[in-house]
């Protein structure tokens, strides 16, 4: 197919791109408590071994739920 025939040659000049660097991330934890005990238990694991800033924060409070959901 050639760019310069068709119905939208014309606005095809128009087009233009971006590159972006993310240069921070701001993101809030969801529990995800209606979720299978295993899977909780394996993203409190990934928390710990992630080891990133507050994730021993969230890993701790995951734990928390998981053992308030138990009993």
């Amino acid at each position: 197919m050639e760019v310069e025939v068709g119905p939208y040659a014309r606005m095809l000049a128009g087009i233009r791109g971006r590159r972006l660097t993310v240069v921070g991330v701001t993101a809030k934890f969801k529990y995800d408590d209606h979720k299978p005990a295993e899977h909780r238990q394996r993203v409190a694991g990934r928390l710990a071994e992630r080891g990133l800033h507050q994730d021993q924060r969230a890993r701790e409070e995951q734990l928390r739920r998981l053992t308030m959901s138990d009993g």
